[in-house]
């Protein structure tokens, strides 16, 4: 099982971070406390009976301002919303009441919202340094890195010790790959030695980690530890760090420990999921993700994770009611609807599937895995052109993706754009210099236009083939059938182990091949005849204990 966001698979998110950043709570606490923002109490909403007063006898933008500060400090978020907007009604020129309306939703979680008013809130006092920070982080949680940098970069000019503008720059560079930038902002900045100091060296152990330097990475978290062993951040973050150096047992260990500070916390439950999947513990694993689900029953990630670790081993019922149900939840999650329809294809439900997968490029174009699963339902309905455009956004979007540029020359082959498949498959094998079904194909489509290039590729297939230990066509096609399972293009990949198995008769492969085919089958949802080949596979093979694993599986369906 994956639970990690790698490749076309980016939207399979793991929602690790539900720790509220201290810079934030600072940044709330200050407006809270600030402020002054309404005309009419939210429906459900009761405050103190003397701010509630006070709006009822004199319904000034201030009172308005101090009850929504006080639905706010109370963590009644919705309340604090109605009551700033009622306070703009009254004085739609109050930076104030713009301020604690954005940072009112910041913390709702609706950031688009928020960087609307915080941007009218910085026309009204351009100088603020506080809106300005608030602004960035706002900006950032919108994806909208580069322009989050500039606005911490305002506050920096002023006040170069601002923990808030620190942290949400190492964030926005750490966000953008930029490991060195962000280490180098942390290492400048002016060193607290108290307790405020520790989200910027959290910070600084996570920009340490996504260079690759672990060692520092866990030097800070453990120096963080050392000094306050109820640090949970600093405990989770060690489980993460080791987890993403391979070091799994150790991760184990730190996030148990976590578990202990914090228990039935989320944001420990989830990462301590993905490490004991990495531990091949995968049942405990998904016990883990189901608990995740009762605790927070309204969380959409929650139910995206469990569906996904459920998917993972096969469980597809199962996995679709939990991407179901996280659509239901949050119908404007493009990963929601994007993980819902890879499973629907993966069944070969595909006129199911298809409007999930347009849903998920309507709300987010560039998600590039669904533009690739959409291409390969439009192959599969012989609509060659809607397929080429589809591979076309995908190769845009993601031009180092080989699959795209292979699948995109398949398709153009098929319109006879013999030219255009060749310069597809010549960019798969550039990516992808063992790529075997573009390196044979495209030798063959070659034996006439170019013969000299088309031996040389010849050559560089048998030469893969001899690295791989492939010994004849059965274990080539079965090969093949891998890579476009590896795909999602179950059809071809079933049709090519089959011919695989056709001609292999009785040879060594045999036990091998009937258990891809019985796997392929099950990935795609036909648990009959997958049930079927991993039986046969057993038989000629009875001490697998892959195929043992496997059947315990289908035995749950």
């Amino acid at each position: 099982m994956s639970l990690s966001e790698t490749g076309q698979e980016k939207h399979r998110r793991i929602a690790a971070g539900r720790c509220v950043n201290a810079a934030l709570f600072a940044l709330l606490a200050l407006c809270l406390a600030s402020s002054a923002a309404f005309a009419q109490n939210p429906s459900g909403c009761s405050g103190s009976a003397d701010l509630e007063h006070a709006v009822a006898a004199h319904p000034s933008a201030s009172a308005w301002n101090a009850l929504g500060a006080w639905f706010g400090s109370r963590n009644q978020l919705t309340c604090a919303i109605g009551s700033f907007e009622s306070a703009l009604r009254l004085a739609p020129d109050s930076w104030e009441s713009h301020y604690d309306l954005a940072l009112a939703l910041l913390n709702q979680g609706n950031a688009a919202r928020a960087v609307q008013q915080l941007r009218r809130a910085s026309q009204l006092r351009p100088a603020s340094l506080q809106i300005h920070a608030a602004l960035g982080v706002a900006l950032s949680r919108t994806g909208q890195n580069d322009a989050a940098i500039p606005e911490f970069r305002i506050v920096l000019r002023s006040d170069p010790s601002s923990l808030a503008a620190l942290d949400g720059i190492a964030k926005a560079l750490t966000a953008q790959k930029k490991y060195a930038e962000a280490i180098a902002a942390l290492r400048s900045a002016p060193h607290d030695e108290s307790h405020h100091d520790e989200p910027l060296q959290l910070d600084l152990a996570a920009a340490y980690s996504g260079e690759g330097d672990t060692a520092s990475a866990i030097r800070i978290l453990s120096a963080l530890l050392a000094g306050n062993p109820s640090n949970l951040q600093a405990q989770v973050n060690l489980g993460l760090v080791f987890a993403s150096a391979s070091r799994y047992g150790e991760a184990e260990d730190a996030l148990r420990k976590a578990d202990a500070l914090s228990p039935d916390n989320p944001a420990v439950l989830t990462p301590l999921a993905m490490v004991l999947s990495r531990l091949d513990q995968k049942d405990q694993a998904i016990d883990v993700l189901r608990k995740v689900c009762v605790i927070e029953p309204s969380s959409p990630e929650a139910h995206l994770n469990l569906g996904i670790a459920l998917a993972d081993e096969v469980q597809l019922s199962n996995a679709l009611a939990e991407f179901t149900q996280a659509v239901r939840l949050a119908p404007g999650s493009a990963a929601a609807h994007y993980n819902l329809g890879r499973l629907l294809l993966d069944m070969q439900r595909n006129s199911e599937a298809k409007p999930e997968l347009e849903a998920s490029v309507h709300l987010d174009p560039a998600l590039s895995g669904s533009w690739y699963l959409l291409g390969l339902i439009a192959m599969h309905s012989s609509n060659d052109s809607e397929a080429i455009a589809d591979f076309q956004k995908v190769a845009a979007l993601d031009p180092h993706n080989p699959e795209a540029h292979y699948m995109l020359g398949r398709e153009m082959l098929n319109k006879d754009d013999r030219a255009g498949a060749i310069a597809e498959w010549r960019k798969t094998i550039a990516i992808q210099p063992n790529y075997g079904e573009a390196l044979y194909n495209l030798a063959r489509l070659l034996a006439k236009s170019d013969p000299q290039e088309s031996k040389l590729l010849e050559s560089r297939f048998q030469n893969m083939q001899q690295q791989q230990h492939i010994t004849d066509r059965a274990h080539l096609l079965g090969n093949f059938a891998l890579a476009s399972a590896g795909a999602h293009d179950w059809p071809q990949a079933i049709s090519q182990m089959k011919q695989a198995l056709a001609i292999c008769g009785a040879c060594s492969d045999l036990p091998q091949l009937h258990k891809d085919l019985g796997l392929i089958y099950c990935h795609s949802g036909d648990f009959e005849h997958g049930r079927e080949e991993l039986l046969a596979a057993q038989k000629l093979s009875p001490s697998d204990e892959d195929i043992r694993k496997s059947l315990q599986i289908l035995a749950k369906q």
